[in-house]
């Protein structure tokens, strides 16, 4: 029988700072969604089901904040990054040293040239210098592509040696919300009509500090050398068609300029996302159900049966969702753990710190099957799954 990835150990990590929804809307300020409805606090947990999400932001009184300099303590993208990875480390008691390659997936790196940012993570971890670096750019559902590349790394290895990788996908909001930026949220679609430019978000701009949450996850994976457990099977797919994000200032086409500050921002068009979340993920599970007896089954040694799949790791882009979708795909609510209610949506880290918080309560152990699935921004918008035998 066919051996696979397994995990070894898994870390997660979201700041200590918690923002409540009372506390998000004095940040953003009174504000009116398209059909006039007035945005409160009430506003932000009936739609999306987010009652608060952690960012490294210091708050004072009525919403004023600050986000803190790297040299003062303030926590970036690359700090969440080596967080996780470390608990990892420590959870697979393996050594800094003894990994092979480094996954990283992350849509807000501390830097964006090169991967110059994964010098920061090999430096804080302790990497080996040929330790293998390999970056997705991804969002979402950047973990599809994440464990796609974990598979590759160890199966391509011809070393003859069983390799190591260390995963790790963060996320980091708060490093993007200065006074201005956050104002230029609030504000996008204002300040595009008064400069005469096209508003790409449909005036959703302003979801996007309210929805995401910093965070980070990791994982470290090994060959197993027992048989029918680990990654059985990692699948994603692209729909270049949807814009899931737009981010309009700061690349080539656009170059970042003083006076394009307002435009350098991940902006989220939120009813797009909310129109092909259930689709892709509808998709994900037909597709899992049709290659299940010839993929899944000779591992397992049974037909898909709901009641044997543990959990269900949903991506959390909001908790109504995640809950109409598993309705509609006739999965228990029970097997479909949230915390986007908790930390708001905490893009690509969002299922691994789900199954790392179900790892180390005990709701998940050895010889369990678990189903990760994804939807997400990525050249427009990525879905994917995963099986896994824990």
């Amino acid at each position: 029988m066919a051996r696979f990835p397994v995990v070894l150990g898994t870390g997660s990590f979201v700041p200590p700072t918690v923002v409540d929804n009372k506390t998000m809307m004095q940040m953003l300020r009174p504000y009116r969604s398209d059909n006039g409805e007035e945005v409160v606090s009430s506003w932000l947990e009936r739609h999306l089901g987010i009652r608060e999400r952690r960012l490294d932001l210091e708050i004072q009184p009525g919403g004023a904040f600050r986000k803190k300099a790297r040299a003062d303590g303030g926590l970036f993208d690359g700090d969440f990054a080596v967080n996780a990875g470390l608990l990892a480390l420590e959870d697979a008691s393996v050594n800094a040293r003894e990994i092979d390659v480094l996954v990283h997936v992350s849509c807000t790196p501390d830097t964006v040239a090169c991967w110059d940012h994964i010098r920061y993570i090999y430096c804080k971890l302790g990497l080996r210098s040929d330790c293998t670096p390999d970056y997705k750019n991804l969002g979402c559902a950047g973990l599809a592509s994440g464990f796609g590349a974990a598979n590759m790394h160890i199966r391509a290895n011809g070393s003859g040696r069983s390799i190591r990788v260390l995963l790790i996908a963060s996320n980091a909001p708060s490093c993007h919300m200065s006074s201005y930026s956050l104002s230029s949220y609030v504000n996008y679609a204002r300040l595009c009509a008064e400069r005469g430019i096209k508003d790409e978000t449909g005036g959703w701009g302003w979801t996007s500090p309210a929805v995401f949450g910093d965070g980070a996850s990791a994982a470290v994976f090994q060959l197993n050398g027992q048989e029918g457990r680990g990654l059985i099977t990692s699948n994603s797919w692209v729909s270049p068609e949807h814009k899931l994000i737009v981010t309009p200032a700061g690349g080539c086409l656009e170059h970042a300029m003083p006076d394009n500050a307002w435009r350098q921002l991940f902006l989220m068009n939120a009813p797009l996302v909310g129109k092909v979340y259930p689709t892709l993920m509808a998709r994900n599970y037909e597709h899992l159900l049709s290659t299940w007896d010839k993929s899944v089954a000779p591992v397992v040694g049974h037909a898909f049966d709901i009641n044997r799949v543990k959990r269900f790791y949903f991506h959390q882009a909001n908790g109504l969702a995640v809950h109409a979708t598993a309705t509609q795909l006739n999965v228990p609510l029970i097997k479909v753990p949230l915390n986007v209610d908790r930390y708001g949506n905490t893009s690509a880290p969002s299922t691994l710190i789900l199954f790392d918080e179900d790892r180390k309560a005990g709701h998940v152990s050895e010889g369990d099957l678990v189903v990760f699935m994804w939807i997400g921004a990525g050249v427009g918008a990525m879905n994917g799954y995963a099986v896994f035998v824990v």
